[in-house]
This record gives C-alpha cells, structure tokens and sequence, in this order.
C-alpha cells in the first residue's frame, strides 16, 4: 500500500512539475528550466528516467545510437579542447534533451493532451504579448527583441523555429478538426506565421516556409488531392511575397546584398556571419580530423586573429562570438569531419523517423518529422542543439511525438 501511494504522489507530483514548465516556457527561462529540473530528479529518484533511456534505446535504436554518440564526442571533445572551462558550459546546456526520453516514457495518452494544451495556451499568450510589445503597450527590451522586433521573451533567433514547429502542427490539427476547432486552428497558424515575418529573424523565413511546405504537401499526397497541395503553395507563396514586400522587403534585400558581397569576396562589407564562417574555414584547416575540442572555437579564433592579423576584419573587430551561427560548422570545428556528420546525420534520422506513418492519422509522427525538419533548417544559421527556446521546444515536441509512436507502435 505505501509503495502504492508513493508511486502515485510521485506521478502527480512529475505531471504538475511538466504542466507548470511547459506553460511557463515561453514567458521565463528560469522557471521552465526549474519546473523541467524538478521532472527529471523525480523521475531519477523513481527509477523512471533510467527506463525511460532503456526504453527510448530499444524503440528507436538510430535515434538514440546518434544521440548517444553526439554527446559522448562533445564529451570526449573536452580532452583537447583549448578553453575547458567553456567547453563545460557547453556540456552544462544539455541536460535539456533528457526531456525527450522522460517524456517519451511518461506522456501517456491521458497526458499528452493537457501537455499539448497548455503548450498551445503558453504560445498563444505569448503572441498576444507579443502584439502589445508591437504597439508600444508593453515596453519590454531584450537580445534580440523591442517593439520594433516584437519576439517577445523568445528573441528573434528562436521565434520562427518554436512558432513554425506550432504553425504546422495546427494546420494539421485543424485539418483533423471540425467547425471552431478547424477554423480556430488555423487562425493562430495563420497569426504565428504572420508574427514571424514580421519580426527581423530572416533566417526564421527559411524556417517557416520549409515546415509549411512540408506539411502541406503531406496532407495533399495522402488525400490522393494535388489541387489541394497547389492551391495551398500558391496561397502559402502569395502569403510570404506579400510580407516580404511588406515589413520584411528591407531585410531582405539586406541579406541578399551580404550573400553578393560574400560571393564576390568583399567580406569586409558583408554581414558578420559571412566573416565568422569565413574565420572558421581558416580555423578547420589547422585540426580537419579532430577540430579544436568542445568549446575550443572563441580561445581558437583569438588566437587565430593575434597570429593573422590580416583576418580581423572576417573575424570581427576584435570581438569573438561564442558560436558560428550554423550548427554543422560549429561541429566541424569543434570535432572535425565526425562532429559535422553526426551533427547533419542527428536532424535527418530525426526528420525521418515519422515519415513513413499517414500524418493525416497519425499526428504524433507528424511531430516527430516537424521537429527535425525545423531544426535541420534552423541548424544552418544557429547552434540549434544549445539554444535554450529551440532546443526545449525540439526536445518536448520530440517526446511528446515518440511517446504517441511507441502507444500505436
């Protein structure tokens, strides 16, 4: 009787402690990392987490073969790593993708959907923060967000892979609904899609546009409907080309000025990320087989700008970032040609795995897919694996598909 009740407190104590992370996810790091913290001892301490990998292992063996030998290269990659102390920071970020075996495991089905609900509920009153941030009704300043790039506590870097992960996901649902639950679904996807646009994350374009094309033409090619998947892209392309020659006609043509400067080799006038990735060539070619070691970039590039000074100008102007703003050649870097294929290898595994199921049926696949489908795009201009919002939102969307996976499996 007592282990019986004890194994009921701890059940709801671990559902409280994931409903009150995920619903404050998007409003404080603190809280969501505090609340996830609390899941992941509790279900140390119930023996759950430890099944939980088991059971992840034995379900999807790719998966979590690559999972596992990402992080032991990032671990194995402090041995020569020429700043350790950083290089334990990096490590220290992790602990967020234990998220998606606990969840995996724990979400039953009679979880899933409060889980996904207050997910949905946390997104949608962050938008509406969002718009009053836009109208100068909230002044409220961050990294990467004001009133002028209204991304609200996110920050324009994570806004469009969290919102075009939730925007796919509600076309679905609507899809799969009816009457108020279609139509209300497709509002909020509609309202994610145009914020994101709206605000100044131009790689977030990419982001958006991909998992919406990909959605899309998932449901056109199982309802055997093409005309649905045509008429859906040229509302989907008339949808972006009027944002884009609207608020975001600007940074646009910013971007594409960069990528000419770029190609025509005056990376002085380029954009900063065209030089740090021009720095990191020159870094890759001093340890191609093994890189710099986890958290070896930023003591690497200073040392490369004392040694060439010549290369300041593509480095920057005497100011290292702590990262590349591209996932696959941040790996490089770090690990060498390993690092970069276990990094790329991770995202399409992962983009892959709920390919094969009807999503029309099925919308735990669909997650699966989305997720990796965004973090393989996002990866190509952040370092998607260690960013906070990205990488927990990525971890809880995984988990949360796999758990519904491994029920219909």
């Amino acid at each position: 009787m007592n282990q019986y009740f004890g194994f009921t407190w701890f059940e709801r104590a671990l559902s409280f402690f994931l409903y009150v992370g995920v619903l404050s996810f998007p409003f404080s790091v603190a809280a969501a990392n505090l609340c996830f913290t609390v899941s992941l001892l509790l279900a140390l301490f119930s023996g759950q987490l430890w099944q939980s990998l088991k059971n992840i292992r034995h379900h999807y063996p790719y998966l979590s073969g690559i999972l596992i030998s990402y992080f032991i290269l990032m671990t194995l990659g402090l041995l020569w790593s020429r700043d350790v102390d950083y290089g334990l920071r990096v490590l220290s970020y992790q602990w967020i993708w234990l998220l998606v075996p606990l969840l995996a495991v724990c979400l039953q089905s009679y979880r899933r959907r409060p889980f996904l609900i207050l997910l949905s509920l946390s997104l949608s009153l962050h938008l509406i923060f969002c718009v009053m941030q836009m109208q100068g009704w909230i002044h409220f300043t961050t990294g990467g967000s004001n009133q002028h790039d209204a991304t609200g506590f996110i920050g324009h870097i994570a806004f469009g892979v969290i919102y075009g992960i939730w925007s796919a996901l509600l076309i679905l649902w609507g899809y799969r609904g009816q009457g108020y639950r279609r139509y209300g679904c497709w509002f909020l996807a509609l309202w994610s899609v145009a914020m994101v646009f709206a605000a100044q994350g131009r790689s977030a374009y990419l982001v958006v546009i991909m998992v919406l094309l990909v959605i899309l033409y998932r449901i056109a090619m199982e309802q055997q409907k093409k005309r649905y998947l045509i008429i859906s892209m040229l509302m989907l392309a008339f949808l972006c080309l009027g944002i884009v020659l609207g608020p975001g006609k600007q940074r646009v043509v910013i971007t594409w000025q960069g990528v000419v400067a770029a190609w025509q080799g005056q990376l002085a006038e380029a954009q900063p990320r065209w030089r740090l990735w021009f720095g990191a060539v020159e870094i890759m070619k001093t340890a191609p087989w093994y890189g710099v070691g986890t958290g070896g970039y930023p003591a690497s590039a200073q040392v490369l700008q004392a040694e060439r000074p010549e290369l300041e100008p593509h480095l920057g102007t005497g100011q290292v970032l702590a990262h590349l703003h591209n996932s696959y050649m941040q790996s490089f870097v770090r690990w060498g040609i390993l690092g970069a294929f276990l990094s790329l290898a991770l995202f399409m595994v992962w983009a892959h795995l709920g390919w094969r199921y009807r999503w029309s049926q099925n919308t735990s696949a669909c997650m699966v897919t989305i997720s990796g489908v965004a973090m393989l795009v996002h990866g190509l201009s952040a370092p998607a694996m260690e960013e906070h919002f990205p990488a927990m939102m990525a971890a809880m969307v995984l988990g949360v598909g796999l758990a519904g996976l491994k029920d219909q499996d």
